[in-house]
């Protein structure tokens, strides 16, 4: 039984230390060079971040039946619009939100068509 114990404990130490090195990001930290996929409002469907590095980056996490997610679209657009050269917003719908692509993609035309201006 101890040696059961202890081979499970030296499997699971490395795994321990390993979680405690990852440390959630603060705002005015580096952000790892992540793949964002499956994008919609932009030029290409892949990109990594690295493109933005030279700017301040705003991830907005979203989903089409939040409300105060959708309030705050204007002032992100006005904000991009104002410091094109300085930030750039990207709005993120994560695959927890059960958003689809089509509802996506519909939920923005709509929106568009009602808030004249919207990128």
């Amino acid at each position: 039984m101890r040696r059961r114990l202890i081979s499970i404990l030296a499997i699971l130490l490395p795994l321990l230390n390993l979680y405690a090195q990852i440390k959630p990001l603060g705002i005015g930290d580096t952000m790892p060079d992540v793949q964002l996929n499956n994008i919609i409002n932009y030029p290409v469907s892949q990109i990594p971040l690295s493109p933005f590095k030279n700017k301040h980056t705003i991830i907005d996490f979203w989903a089409t039946w939040c409300s105060s997610c959708i309030h705050h679209f204007q002032q992100l657009d006005s904000l991009q619009k104002q410091y094109p050269q300085q930030l750039q917003v990207l709005l993120v719908n994560s695959k927890n939100s059960v958003d689809t692509k089509e509802k996506i993609t519909g939920f923005i035309a709509n929106y568009r068509s009602t808030h004249p201006g919207f990128s």
